[in-house]
């Protein structure tokens, strides 16, 4: 091996471990080295030193064993993270135990995993977050284990990250004092923005029975415990969990301990009946004032809005979207997710199934949905439905932001939307007929973002995808297969490029598809970066599956092709049935796989295009029969004595030009009428390829 080779090996083995590095801690969260150091395997990149922009909160100063405490990580100023790591730790000087053993448990959460042997006492992100705010709970043992704080790295990107950040010291009861102010060992962050502070929603009468009320205290406003000794009425903001003013806190935070009775609350929810929208546009002109928005438009109008507002305990949702055409029943359904895919989101979904309208959550497995009725009425509040007649249908109703289940998404902390249409069956919800619309980004419903998503067609690689495999095989494998199987016998003194028709024609046809399935194949693969998603219970799902087996299988033909044995070989024979069986299987499986790619939501294809690939495989299946019943009957009616019996000739499929058919010099019976069937044949495949490449190629997006 030369110097210039060994050079150049250990430059792609460098290139290579530099990716494994910068791959680490990135996506899946924190490596086991953290857990004693706190600090992420990200190469020589070092903690920042300056202000954090991020706060370590808690929901109170002092617990007991076995206690919960809520706690909560919040980028300032909407500044973002893709990843974190959290423990409790003790932090008296005086205590001899540990101060680096992780101590209590933490809740799990969407978007986080255990990490550190798994034993709930270290929480770090199990994917890229993006997001500004995210809430857990941390639950202390059953001994004591003195006073603690809770520590956290939280990372901006790759090579930006704050570690060891800390949280008021939170006490331990039954332990000696701190000496000095437990405040001064939290770790300071930068001057909250406006936006952290909270929203004001609408006031609601609330009932207080005998409690201790205690606020949070404020920079520049010293506060009083005040103890009521009876019941009283007043009136106050119904953001009684001090989660959104955490951010706001120079000393130390308690909770707010009041007892909200559901007799004298009342939501008063903004009328956005009369909208502001002009038509068309879906366009509000308030959105990102009083109200956040989420806008799907494409190029030329807007299929929804979805608008929402704080009102206290609850967040108020407003849906406006366009009816899918021709669907008497019919849903719209809103979901909340920790990520932009599919998989463990909570769902609000308005149903119109005929004269009846109804609102209810759900909540979406990997696969499929499932309708939690147990919780309408602890999640939602003055729900409705609206179909005025028009092409719109109208949705609001009042979801409440915390919920005890795990199934129910904590609205508190930021979220994607996504919102999804479809048809109904027999009352029952079917999988969305368009591809459900995610906002780019997380969203922090307690401020008023607006997020428009373009609702653009599918994509020039998957329309080309489509394109390419739709002509190798409604075109090309079409008549390649055809005419090595039935039309060997015509054209017998006739030769293309030194070739008998038939060959000629047959070896062309499947050239160009097999060149063009693997282009396809290329091309799909770049745009979903990798394998989609599959599911053996779904026959949609199983294209990608299916698509790669077909891939294959062309490859091995073209190189069957190219390794044949004479037409003198006795392998010939086995060559001959291989090749046929071969070619039958790929191509009904590819056709297979085109009719379920077409109700792939990512094809957003028009079902006249569904129709027209059904008829296809249907058309070509009466082509093949009726060729059949045409031989079959020529074998009847042929002579014994001829040389070589139109069986035979039926048999010697995909031969080579020194075919045993070289010597005849007259074409076999019917060959007129075996002609005329070719050119029909020829005639409508080409329409049918035609028609649906400029459909798929002209189709608006998400047609349905």
């Amino acid at each position: 091996m030369d110097k210039e080779t060994q050079r150049n090996i250990h430059v792609v083995l460098l290139v290579v471990l530099f990716v494994i590095q910068r791959s680490q801690c990135r996506s899946g969260g924190a490596p086991p080295t953290s857990c004693q150091t706190l600090l992420p395997s990200h190469g020589q990149n070092t903690p920042r030193t300056t202000t954090s922009p991020y706060a370590v909160l808690v929901s109170q100063n002092v617990y007991k064993s076995g206690e919960t405490i809520q706690v909560m990580l919040r980028g300032l100023c909407q500044t973002t993270f893709k990843g974190f790591l959290v423990q409790a730790r003790r932090i008296d000087p005086r205590d001899p135990r540990s101060k680096q053993d992780p101590i209590g448990k933490f809740t799990l959460v969407p978007g986080a995993r255990y990490e550190c042997g798994n034993n709930e006492s270290t929480l770090t992100h199990s994917s890229p977050y993006n997001g500004t705010s995210i809430r857990f709970n941390w639950t202390a043992p059953d001994t004591p284990q003195g006073h603690l704080q809770i520590f956290a790295t939280i990372v901006l990107k790759f090579d930006t990250f704050w570690s060891k950040l800390t949280s008021v010291v939170i006490q331990d009861s039954t332990a000696q004092p701190l000496s000095g102010s437990p405040n001064d060992l939290r770790t300071p962050f930068i001057q909250p923005c406006e936006s952290d502070r909270p929203t004001s929603p609408a006031p609601v009468t609330t009932t207080l029975a005998t409690t201790s009320l205690f606020v949070v205290a404020d920079a520049n406003t010293t506060h009083n415990q005040t103890e009521q000794t009876t019941a009283l009425s007043l009136t106050t903001v119904a953001e009684s969990s001090t989660m959104q003013q955490w951010t706001t806190m120079t000393s130390f935070v308690t909770t707010v301990q009041i007892k909200l009775t559901n007799k004298t609350a009342a939501l008063q929810p903004p009328d956005w009946s009369k909208s502001s929208a002009s038509e068309g546009t879906f366009e509000e002109a308030k959105c990102g004032q009083d109200r956040g928005c989420f806008i799907g438009c494409n190029s030329k109008s807007c299929d929804f809005i979805v608008m929402w507002s704080n009102l206290g305990d609850y967040f108020w949702f407003y849906i406006k979207a366009r009816r899918l055409p021709g669907k008497n029943g019919q849903y719209i359904a809103l979901a909340f997710s920790s990520d932009q895919t599919m998989g463990s989101d909570s769902v609000v979904d308005c149903v119109q199934d005929g004269e009846q309208l109804s609102v209810h959550v759900s909540y979406n497995t990997r696969y499929g949905n499932t309708v939690m009725t147990h919780l309408n009425k602890v999640m939602l509040n003055q729900a409705s439905v609206k179909n005025p007649g028009d092409d719109l249908l109208y949705c609001q109703f009042a979801r409440k932001k915390i919920v005890e289940e795990n199934k129910a998404h904590d609205l508190s902390t930021d979220v994607y939307l996504m919102l999804a249409q479809g048809s109904l069956l027999a009352g029952v919800k079917q999988e969305h007929s368009r591809v459900p619309v995610v906002s780019g980004r997380r969203l922090d419903l307690r401020t008023y973002n607006v997020s428009r998503q373009l609702l653009t067609p599918p994509s020039i690689l998957i329309k080309a995808h489509a394109c390419l495999m739709l002509f190798a095989w409604l075109f090309c494998a079409s008549i390649g297969t055809v005419m090595a199987r039935f039309y060997k016998p015509l054209w017998p003194k006739t030769k293309i490029c030194g070739r008998k028709v038939w060959y000629t024609v047959h070896r062309l046809c499947m050239l160009i598809a097999g060149i063009l399935t693997i282009i396809a194949f290329v091309l799909i693969f770049y745009e979903v970066q990798g394998l989609s998603e599959i599911s053996i219970l779904r026959l949609k799902k199983l294209h990608p599956v299916v698509g790669i087996a077909t891939t294959c299988l062309v490859i091995l033909q073209v190189l069957m092709g190219l390794f044949r044995p004479s037409s003198t070989s006795v392998n010939r024979p086995v060559f001959n049935y291989g090749h046929w069986l071969l070619g039958i299987v790929t191509h009904v499986a590819t056709v297979f796989n085109i009719v379920i790619g077409c109700g792939l939501q990512k094809a957003a294809v028009h079902f006249t295009i569904v129709y027209l690939v059904y008829g296809f495989a249907v058309y070509q299946i009466v082509v093949i029969v009726v060729l059949e019943i045409i031989f079959c009957n020529i074998r009847v009616n042929v002579k014994k004595q001829q040389s070589y019996s139109i069986y035979e000739m039926r048999n010697t499929i995909y031969s080579s030009t020194k075919d045993l058919l070289e010597d005849v010099n007259s074409e076999p019976p019917r060959s007129s009428l075996l002609k005329f069937i070719l050119g029909t044949h020829i005639l409508l495949v080409a329409s049918i390829t035609t028609t649906v490449i400029a459909m798929i190629v002209l189709m608006p997006s998400n047609a349905a």
